[in-house]
């Protein structure tokens, strides 16, 4: 977080305090006045989706913007070289990964449990992503959790926060996109305007859909 506000426009909130005691972590953060998009967004007119589908648009290009040492640019995970923590990789920290090739081998290699036995469906899926599996995707600033219960907007329809970046990394620059996408599936066209405000790659969502349909749940489980 302190990142992100010492190195972009962002709304976030402030961090104030950060402690530990015997029952855990603890942050104290600003308090943002707004309501999640989640709740607002069948109220909404179509021009109030585009205008907040341009604004997290700009925000998301600050993030992608984002440089860092050439030593380190095809490394995957978080800012500060620890474990990658992402629900949508496993549910325990994995990595740090030293390029997208290692990644994606680690992403490869969750699905040997349920392809001992492939029927006819899962080898097709199976096909299908070691087809499409890209080791080249520029490597980015991702939050990794854009969906709609984590964007504050207030009564004008202005976006004045993105909340929850404890799954923020530096990942493939298709990540955003499927995991906007598969955040918010209860909205109907929540995928049309997911592809304004991230950079929309259908291919790497195919092969996504293709990865969760061989155990038919998503990828954390």
């Amino acid at each position: 977080m302190k990142f992100i506000q010492e190195n972009t426009n962002v709304p976030i909130p402030r961090l104030l305090d950060a402690w530990s005691d015997g029952e855990g972590t603890h942050m104290l953060m600003q308090w943002i006045e707004g309501d999640t998009l989640q709740n607002r967004w069948h109220d909404l007119s179509k021009e109030d989706k585009m205008n907040i589908a341009t604004q997290i648009r700009g925000f998301v290009d600050q993030l992608r913007a984002l440089e860092r040492p050439p030593a380190e640019a095809s490394r995957i995970g978080p800012v500060d070289g620890s474990k990658l923590w992402d629900e949508n990789v496993h549910v325990e920290p994995q990595g740090p990964f030293s390029d997208e090739e290692e990644f994606n081998q680690f992403m490869l290699s969750r699905l040997d449990w349920f392809i001992q036995s492939p029927s006819a469906a899962s080898s097709q899926n199976l096909a299908i992503i070691k087809d499409r599996t890209r080791n080249d995707h520029r490597i980015v600033f991702t939050h990794s959790d854009l969906h709609s219960r984590n964007i504050l907007i207030n009564e004008n329809a202005d976006v004045v926060g993105i909340l929850d970046w404890g799954m923020s990394a530096w990942m493939p620059d298709y990540w955003e996109f499927v995991t906007c996408v598969n955040g918010s599936p209860l909205i109907s066209d929540w995928e049309d305007y997911a592809s304004i405000f991230t950079h929309e790659d259908r291919t790497q969502l195919e092969v996504s859909d293709a990865y969760i349909a061989i155990h038919n749940a998503p990828f954390w489980t």
